[in-house]
């Protein structure tokens, strides 16, 4: 039962809170004060303080400009992710045109080129083979590799 009246008492003191009531009044300088409580002897009368409702079109500003972070910063995130997209291409082109150099430096050296084939045998590059392979790789770091 005990507890139930603290929290009675707690609620009371709460809303007692909000209603505080200020006061105001004047000394012998003719100075104005405000206060929580009158000054003794001094004669005091009770302010009422409205409760502040912020204008609606403030409100409104607010929410659009709140959308507008929300929006700039969505841009930024895809922005970064299409960044990101296309650096992960150049390094994969930059990776394809190595390796093409690569394989045309290889071909270019006259050395005898050979490959597996699915039985596990050797198959080594014909002359004629080698000719058209060194022309399609040039051709392809012509147009791909910077």
């Amino acid at each position: 039962m005990r507890f139930h009246h603290l929290v009675l008492i707690t609620a009371l003191g709460a809303s007692a809170a909000q209603a505080a009531e200020v006061y105001k009044w004047t000394d012998a300088e003719g100075n104005v004060h405000f206060g929580d409580k009158p000054q003794a002897g001094a004669r005091a009368e009770a302010v009422t303080i409205p409760r502040h409702t912020p204008d609606p079109q403030y409100l409104e500003r607010m929410q659009r400009m709140r959308e507008e972070v929300e929006r700039r910063e969505l841009e930024r995130e895809e922005s970064q992710r299409h960044q990101a997209e296309q650096d992960r291409v150049a390094q994969t082109n930059a990776a394809r045109c190595d390796q093409a150099r690569g394989t045309l430096s290889m071909l270019k050296e006259q050395i005898r080129v050979f490959s597996y084939d699915k039985a596990g045998n050797r198959q080594y590059l014909e002359d004629d083979e080698r000719a058209a392979q060194i022309e399609r790789l040039q051709q392809a770091i012509r147009e791909n590799c910077p």
